[in-house]
C-alpha cells in the first residue's frame, strides 16, 4: 500500500508515516487504517499541534467537542481506540459501551 492510497493529498511526515507502518505491520486493513490515520488527524487538528504530547484531558475535551457538533457514542470509541495512540483516558470501558 502507497501512503497515497491511504490519505490522498495529505503531507506525509515521517510520524504519520511511522504510525501507518506499524498499522500495517499488525494487518490492519487499508480501510481501518484510513478511518485510525484519520481519526488521529481530526485530534491533531483539534490540538492546533502534534497529538504525541496529549494527555487524557486533551483526548476528553476533544470527543466532549466532537460530540457536541454531533458525533455518536459508537463513533467516539473509534478515536479513543487507534492502536499506539497512548492515551490513558479511560481507566476501564466506560459504562454504556
Amino acid at each position: 500500500m502507497t501512503q497515497e492510497r491511504v490519505w490522498k493529498g495529505a503531507p506525509m511526515n515521517p510520524l504519520r508515516q511511522r504510525y501507518i507502518d506499524d498499522l500495517r505491520l499488525r494487518n490492519f486493513s487499508p480501510s481501518t487504517i484510513k478511518v485510525y490515520v484519520h481519526a488521529v488527524a481530526r485530534f491533531a487538528q483539534f490540538l492546533s499541534r502534534s497529538p504525541v504530547d496529549a494527555t487524557g484531558e486533551d483526548l476528553r475535551r476533544y470527543l466532549v467537542a466532537e460530540i457536541d457538533r454531533g458525533m455518536s457514542r459508537s463513533c467516539t470509541y473509534v478515536h479513543i481506540s487507534p492502536p499506539d495512540l497512548e492515551i490513558e483516558f479511560w481507566p476501564t470501558e466506560p459504562e454504556g459501551y
